[in-house]
């Protein structure tokens, strides 16, 4: 089995099953004026997230919905030549990937041993600057080994403003582990 994957089967061995997150799917929040939700970063009232609407939401959901139909060449065209898909932060022995070659040989690799693996947008929230943190449920069946998964994750995106295609796409254990490096990244200085 492929390191990154060997380490998503024995967390899930480890924890006897997935969690869903930090907020739990019991965690309730009011509407603002929008028509979106909010909800604090990291446990601290300081920062409030609005969630996206549904219009966007289901705009992140078409995206990834690319992905679980197998569809690579619409999904590498989202990103930007030069962007980055980096899920080093949750598998360690994968080295970000940087331009759509590099991106497109790690999904095919992801592909080849997973079967219907799929990515489902839960939650999305705009974190602004163009960044969003989305919430996903990956689950699937390894193709020889018959492994399940149902994992929880979430992705911390950066558009590029004038085409909205992806500069940057983080994967992170969690919500709050995505939200806070969204928040570190706002605060540092230029």
């Amino acid at each position: 089995m492929v390191g990154w994957l060997a380490d998503l089967w024995s967390g899930a061995q480890r924890c006897g099953r997935w969690t869903r997150g930090p907020f739990g799917a019991g965690y309730k929040r009011g509407l603002d004026e929008k028509g979106g939700q909010s909800r604090p970063i990291g446990g601290r009232v300081r920062s409030i997230v609005q969630t996206v609407s549904t219009e966007l939401f289901d705009q992140f959901t078409e995206r990834f919905e690319c992905w679980n139909r197998g569809e690579l060449d619409l999904m590498q065209a989202m990103y930007a030549e030069d962007g980055v898909f980096d899920v080093s932060a949750v598998f360690a022995d994968v080295e970000p990937q940087r331009g759509h070659e590099a991106m497109r040989r790690h999904w095919d690799e992801v592909w080849e041993v997973w079967r219907g693996l799929r990515l489902d947008p839960q939650e999305a929230f705009d974190v602004g600057d163009r960044r969003y943190v989305v919430e996903v449920r990956l689950w699937g069946k390894g193709k020889q080994s018959g492994v399940e998964v149902d994992q929880r994750f979430a992705f911390l995106y950066t558009l590029r403003s004038e085409d909205d295609r992806i500069i940057r796409a983080q994967l992170f254990p969690d919500v709050a582990a995505a939200m806070s490096v969204a928040e570190a990244s706002a605060a540092a200085p230029d």
